[in-house]
Formats: C-alpha cells, sequence, structure tokens
C-alpha cells in the first residue's frame, strides 16, 4: 500500500473519529452539566498535550501569548455554543450539515475583517447552502430551532477563529497554539460550570468513560492522525474526504440514538452536501486537471 493510499485512509479514520465526537460528547452530558463537560475534555487534552508543547510554550513572546489566548477564547464561544445547541438537541446529524457550513463562511468572513477575495467557487455553493438551511429551518412558515440558530452562531465563530488564525497566527509554534487552543475553553468552560452549572454529587463511571473516549479518541488520537495524513494526502483527496464527515455523524446517530429524518430535512442536508462540494471544487479537481495537463504535454 503506497503512502497517498494510507493518507487517505487515514484521514477516512479521522471523519469517523470526529463524528463519533458528536455521539461521545452526547451520552457524556447526559451525566454532567455542558460547560463542565467542556472544562474537562480540553482541559485533558491540553495535559496530554504539554510534555510535546512545553519548550514551544516558553519561546513565546508577549503578542504571540495575546493572539494564543485570542484565538482559544474564540474556539471557546465556538466550543459553549456547540455543546449547548448538542445538549437541547437529539438530530446530531442536522447539526453536524449546519456545522460543517463552517467553511463556507470563511471566505465571508476573510472578506468582512481584512478584505480577502472570495473564491467564485464559494459563491456558486452558497445558494445550495441557503437552500439547505431554508429547508431545514422551514416548518409552513420561516422557523429556526432554537438548536439550529446556535449551531448556525457556532459556525460563524468557527469560521472566525479560521480567518484570525491564519491571519495573525502563522510565525506561533504550532504545538504551542494547539496547547492554548485546547487549554484556553478548558480553563473558561470550568470557571463558568462551576459559577452556573449545578453538578451531580457524584459523576457515573460509564460518563467518565464517554469524557475519556472524547479526550482519547475524538480529540487527542484524531488530530494526531489528521496531522500525519494532510502532511502525506493529495490535496484534492483530503477535500473530498473531509466532507464525509456531516453523513458519518447523521448515519451513527440513526443508529446509535434512533435519530430519523423527513424528505424536506434529507433534502437540506443534501443541498448543504452539494454546497460542500462545490465549495472545495477547486481543491477536489485542480490536482486532476494539472495531472492531464501534463500528460497532453
Amino acid at each position: 500500500m503506497n503512502t497517498t493510499l494510507k493518507a487517505d485512509l487515514v484521514l477516512l479514520l479521522v471523519t469517523l473519529l470526529a463524528a463519533s465526537g458528536w455521539l461521545f460528547s452526547k451520552f457524556a452530558i447526559g451525566g454532567m452539566p455542558p460547560l463542565g463537560y467542556i472544562g474537562v475534555r480540553y482541559i485533558a487534552a491540553a495535559l496530554l498535550l504539554l510534555p510535546f508543547a512545553a519548550r514551544q510554550l516558553f519561546r513565546l513572546n508577549q503578542k504571540q501569548l495575546f493572539i494564543s489566548v485570542m484565538v482559544g477564547l474564540i474556539q471557546t464561544m465556538a466550543m459553549y455554543l456547540w455543546i449547548q445547541a448538542v445538549d437541547s438537541s437529539d438530530r446530531l446529524g442536522e447539526g453536524a450539515f449546519i456545522m460543517s457550513l463552517s467553511m463556507i463562511m470563511v471566505p465571508f468572513m476573510g472578506r468582512l475583517l481584512y478584505g480577502s477575495r472570495i473564491d467564485r467557487f464559494t459563491l456558486f455553493a452558497l445558494p445550495f447552502a441557503i437552500a439547505g438551511i431554508a429547508l431545514l429551518a422551514l416548518k409552513g412558515s420561516w422557523e429556526f430551532e432554537p438548536a439550529q440558530g446556535l449551531y448556525l452562531m457556532a459556525t460563524l465563530f468557527i469560521a472566525l477563529h479560521f480567518v484570525y488564525t491564519n491571519h495573525n497566527a502563522p510565525g506561533i509554534p504550532s504545538m504551542a497554539l494547539t496547547f492554548m487552543l485546547l487549554l484556553v475553553p478548558g480553563i473558561v468552560g470550568m470557571i463558568i460550570s462551576f459559577t452556573t452549572e449545578s453538578w451531580p454529587e457524584q459523576v457515573a463511571s460509564d460518563t467518565w468513560g464517554w469524557v475519556a473516549a472524547a479526550v482519547l479518541i475524538a480529540t487527542s488520537l484524531r488530530y494526531f492522525l489528521y496531522t500525519w495524513a494532510l502532511k502525506h494526502s493529495e490535496a484534492g483527496h483530503a477535500a473530498l474526504i473531509m466532507v464525509i464527515e456531516p453523513v458519518w455523524t447523521a448515519l451513527m446517530s440513526a443508529i446509535w440514538m434512533g435519530e430519523s429524518m423527513t424528505s424536506q430535512k434529507l433534502l437540506g442536508c443534501g443541498l448543504i452536501f452539494m454546497a460542500l462540494l462545490v465549495a472545495r471544487w477547486r481543491s477536489i479537481f485542480k490536482p486532476a486537471i494539472a495531472e492531464s495537463q501534463l500528460v497532453r504535454e
């Protein structure tokens, strides 16, 4: 098996791990407060990364530390909105499709904040995305469910996180930045949780099991495999494979939680999936086009 094929298979596994994180989180917050879960999950993941990030952390200057904290705070808002949506809804598949729209929002956020150019494929994808959201929200009239609104707001903060990090953090060592990306939401989540949420007298062992699965499998292992695979996969393959994550989430939610969707909602998710493919059209097909041109030459 060549390295590229192996990397593609690893990326496929990464999408499965990411989708499983939705279920781990849903089961975990059944036995502990949502923000407390975010705090425990992210602090634990940060501590696992600390031995590898410590040297880089001590080399950060004041400006880099400020940017890293800001990246973490933006991530905190995204995770806060996301976990509240997960807590208030059982339709995880629908939420995963809404959250996947963050990649379409990124160019618009970049345009708004830094005047970046919007790729034409993103503009082509926008009508599909709007139509998909409309079909998810329409029930005889335009009406967002609270969870849908929370998911949509979370996508805005994810897009903001991507754009801010891309524009301000290129010179920050990746391990140190990732550590702060995990530590800040963890600390903020725990502080808010202990001041606003009610904890049970004793957290059940199965709840801790779901938390451990989220930390070790859906966070630590996932990010490690994702980083390795991106270094060895072709850009077009990676772009196409990563689109599959909300599909896995919907399938897992249907199997383990009995989630079902009406034909209208299925069509809405299908249109969002089409929007993702259109938005990544250049990444998916550009390598193949370049290769065919080389063959002709």
